[in-house]
């Protein structure tokens, strides 16, 4: 599934004696009939929103379009034109994350005396799931949403492969059971995690690989 994307378009409305009175950026792509009034104000590229007007074909409008007419309080007329127009990724609705900094597993050989362990509860849509997570002695700070999204993620992809093909992929010998305990590991993972983020877990994944996790 790609990343999905919206449009903001950045209209211009000028008084008749030239003067620039306001800009918005809604983000409907089709709208013969659309008041600016129900676009993202919050979002940072809005300066300012503009009355309700008639647009014309803003779907297919080129910068330097006229986009409407709009009548002022005053009787007299000022036009709408669009200056310019981007896409950009719409980010999901993510999950939150607590975590808690804990001892070293007591079974763990696999990180140096420097790492540090947390436990990481991630909390979606009233469902919760608590993870362990490590960090090497390069990381100072504690765990981040972004980077426990991405090392889960890889691990559920890595759990949707058949045995055979772990072992390929990362280069384990089919007869070890260190390999089939990480691969068990990983498909629950797989299986967790679908259930913690249900039907968004391809938009969250997604968005996670595209902000490079």
């Amino acid at each position: 599934m790609g990343t999905s994307h919206t449009t903001l378009y950045f209209v211009t409305a000028i008084r008749p004696d030239g003067t620039l009175v306001s800009r918005s950026s809604p983000t409907r792509e089709d709208c013969d009939d659309y008041a600016p009034t129900g676009t993202n104000k919050d979002h940072p590229l809005c300066v300012s929103v503009i009355p309700p007007i008639k647009w014309c074909g803003l779907k297919d409008a080129e910068v330097g379009d006229m986009l409407g007419i709009e009548t002022l309080s005053d009787g007299s007329m000022q036009a709408v034109f669009l200056v310019d127009f981007k896409t950009y990724p719409v980010i999901p609705l993510l999950p939150t994350l607590t975590s808690t900094q804990v001892d070293a597993p007591v079974d763990s050989t696999d990180w140096d005396a420097s790492a540090s362990h947390w436990r990481c509860t991630l909390t979606y849509e009233g469902r919760r799931m608590s993870v362990q997570y490590h960090m090497g002695s390069a990381h100072k700070s504690s765990p981040e949403l972004l980077g426990v999204l991405g090392c889960l993620f890889s691990d559920a992809s890595s759990g949707d492969t058949d045995f055979s093909d772990f072992c390929s992929e990362f280069g384990y010998e089919e007869d070890s059971r260190k390999a089939e305990k990480t691969w068990k590991a990983c498909a629950s993972m797989n299986v967790r995690l679908h259930k913690l983020l249900g039907s968004d877990y391809s938009n969250i994944e997604t968005y996670v690989q595209g902000e490079g996790y």
